[in-house]
């Protein structure tokens, strides 16, 4: 059996505080997709959808939204352009659990544009560039973000977040979890890093919430280079190492020069260094940060933020604790909300 959590999770802090989020046998899922959609409207985000949300069962339906409005409470700035709760297997390519559209690091140039025509709409703005003899933007830029396009509809918006169709099904849910417990038990036999740290919420949840942290993280670099996020690197590199906070010049120690996937050249570390030192830094500190965060998140750095932001919210007790530093510094940031009032009665 596979238990569900409609009232989210309270003691994580993890449930809506300014919606009431109340489930009950025969809950109409159109209606909730529409109360989140007002709400996001109510708070700066007028145009969201929460896509699908029907094929998802009542219970789990209920549970992930609950989540998403905590966690749009505690990263305000954080405003997606639509969640995509069941997205097609045509979507997700590959097998993905979870996939994430980051803007700022996909469509720097497009987010910049839109800012300067102050337009939200994507035709009113192709329009206005288009239209603009004043000012010329980069053409191979342009054509390069707009071949990514997809179907992004507000760029500036901090992008999309779509979960694979799996946890809509009951059967293909279950077999993951099967299979995730397997994989942690043999990892675990064999004296290896597990692959996910032990969770205090469903795998669906931590999902969702490592793609809500690819988002928080694309904000956080979003107004500048690596120095926005140098003091949120540095706390997890605490985290992992051990010790007092390193300097950025400390390359192995500050995982801010740890190699990107997917990230705007400008926001790379100062000593990320060529493919050489990349490859020899992956291979240094891949065990360390396996032990910390799961297997997955030595791939990248930014899986790193995702895996270690995920955990901050839904791992065990004493793995939340550890990354406590993590949340502070995005306090700091202006990026977290440390406490979420809810509306007076």
């Amino acid at each position: 059996m596979i238990t569900h959590h409609p009232g989210g999770y309270p003691e994580l802090g993890l449930v809506a505080k300014t919606l009431k989020l109340r489930y009950r046998d025969g809950a109409s899922l159109r209606n909730l997709a529409k109360k989140i959609e007002r709400w996001e409207r109510a708070h700066d985000n007028a145009g969201f959808q929460a896509r699908h949300l029907t094929k998802l069962p009542g219970e789990l339906a209920y549970e992930l939204c609950n989540v998403y409005i905590a966690l749009r409470e505690r990263y305000p700035e954080v405003k997606p352009d639509y969640v995509d709760f069941s997205a097609g297997a045509g979507v997700m390519q590959g097998g993905a659990l979870g996939l994430s559209t980051i803007y700022p690091a996909m469509f720097p140039t497009l987010r910049e544009a839109a800012e300067t025509y102050a337009v939200e709409d994507l035709p009113s703005l192709l329009e206005y560039i288009r239209e603009d003899d004043m000012y010329v933007w980069p053409r191979n830029d342009l054509r390069r973000e707009r071949a990514w396009l997809g179907d992004a509809r507000n760029i500036s918006r901090s992008g999309v977040i779509e979960l694979g169709g799996v946890f809509s099904k009951a059967r293909a849910y279950r077999t993951l979890r099967e299979f995730w417990q397997r994989r942690n038990a043999r990892a675990e036999l064999l004296g290896r890093p597990l692959r996910t740290p032990t969770l205090a919420t469903s795998e669906a949840t931590f999902v969702f919430v490592h793609e809500f942290g690819h988002l928080v993280e694309g904000e956080l670099f979003a107004n500048g280079g690596w120095r926005c996020g140098e003091a949120v690197y540095g706390a997890i590199s605490r985290t992992i190492f051990g010790g007092a906070k390193p300097k950025v010049r400390q390359w192995r120690k500050h995982l801010i020069n740890y190699p990107c996937f997917i990230a705007p050249e400008h926001t790379y570390g100062p000593h990320q260094g060529g493919e050489t030192r990349q490859s020899a830094t992956r291979l240094a500190l891949r065990d360390q940060i396996s032990q910390k965060l799961g297997t997955y998140a030595s791939v990248a750095r930014d899986e790193i933020f995702a895996e270690a932001f995920a955990l901050s919210h839904c791992a065990a007790p004493k793995r939340r604790k550890e990354l406590s530093g993590l949340l502070r510094a995005l306090e700091r940031s202006g990026l977290r909300k440390r406490n979420v009032q809810p509306p007076r009665q």
